[in-house]
């Protein structure tokens, strides 16, 4: 037995011995180099407290607008999922300077692209406009955030654009997979509720 142990107490060894060797002769790991994965960019705070995070790139005549704040589907009313994200997507539809076909056509005019949208944690608008369009962009950009009317038929409108568009991904098992993925995974928390409509009749 006592030899047996030192037989397996010596092969113990010779395999550290060996390991050791090895890693000593082993070349030293090249240092990775460090990589700035954000350009430089500028950080402005205005006075009413909104940042402006400004990163400039001069190889296309665009200028692109990326606005976040706090707010986001995890604060729908519960049984009215999907709240926010239609009330930023109605605010296109009309505000007091233009009806939801003005201000289509003025985008079109300016050749812009606009979006709105709510994820689980925050709301957002991008657009893009040509830079020799910035300032009529950024005045109707103000007017779209500031002074949205919500007009009932395009309230109308919108909600019955949107379940039916449920209704047709309810048929699609991969569209509907992650809803059910987050509902299982977080349960009753709002993480596990959907950015999108689930019941706007309500």
């Amino acid at each position: 037995m006592k030899s047996l142990r030192r037989r397996i107490s010596l092969h113990l060894f010779a395999i550290v011995a060996v390991a050791t060797c090895l890693a000593s002769s082993a070349p030293a790991p090249a240092t990775t180099p460090i990589m700035e994965l954000v350009p430089p960019y500028d950080r402005i705070e205005l006075p009413n407290g909104l940042v402006v995070l400004m990163l400039e790139h001069h190889e296309l005549p665009l200028v692109n607008f990326e606005l976040r704040f706090r707010g986001g589907s995890t604060l729908d009313p519960v049984g009215k999922e999907g709240l926010t994200d239609v009330t930023l997507g109605l605010m296109r539809k009309g505000t007091k300077q233009y009806d939801a076909e003005q201000l289509a056509e003025e985008l079109d005019f300016l050749g812009a692209r606009l979006r709105l949208g709510a994820g689980l944690e925050a709301g957002s608008m991008s657009a893009q406009f040509l830079a020799k369009d910035v300032d009529a962009g950024l005045a109707l950009l103000q007017e779209i955030l500031l002074r949205p009317t919500f007009p009932k038929e395009e309230v109308r409108k919108e909600i019955d654009r949107r379940v039916d568009g449920i209704r047709e991904s309810k048929e699609n098992p991969r569209s509907v997979l992650g809803i059910y993925y987050s509902s299982f995974l977080f349960g009753g928390h709002p993480f596990g509720r959907s950015t999108d409509a689930v019941s706007y009749t309500h």
